[in-house]
């Protein structure tokens, strides 16, 4: 019977966490932020670093496929490592939000390429921009690196 019991016992426990529970244990804010903008500060360099590569004065052409073959992927590869980061509990819903118009954005400057470089931004970009500056993630904007 206590066997059974035990069984029973780790069976429940286990459908509870399976379930989804209460078990989430998301970082705080400040620690969310932080972890962001460093994942962010880091993209922001090493686009830095590979735009100085085009030379003092790159022509329009040469920023554009910059864009789509350097900066576009480099956006992308951001988004996934944000969104390995477990945001506040009570921020899911807007995180997510912002990580899926971020994504929204990355998407357009590949597509408006020409008015994303001749402006340094789009309509989605700039709305994807500043839900993340409102959330305190300024470091993880689009347009950072050029």
């Amino acid at each position: 019977m206590r066997v059974r019991g035990v069984a029973l016992g780790v069976g429940l426990v286990v459908l509870a966490v399976a379930c989804g529970g209460s078990s989430y244990k998301g970082l705080s804010k400040s620690d969310y932020v932080a972890q962001a903008s460093a994942i962010c500060n880091k993209y922001t360099v090493q686009g830095k670093a590979a735009f100085k590569a085009l030379g003092s004065s790159p022509t329009e052409q040469q920023v554009i496929d910059f864009v789509k073959s350097k900066e576009v992927p480099a956006y992308n590869q951001e988004l996934v490592e944000l969104r390995k980061l477990k945001p506040p509990q009570a921020d899911r819903n807007t995180v997510n939000t912002i990580l899926d118009d971020e994504q929204a954005a990355t998407n357009d400057a590949g597509t408006n390429t020409k008015q994303f470089v001749d402006h340094g931004s789009t309509a989605v970009t700039k709305k994807a921009d500043a839900e993340a500056i409102a959330y305190g993630l300024k470091d993880c904007v689009a347009g950072s690196t050029t």
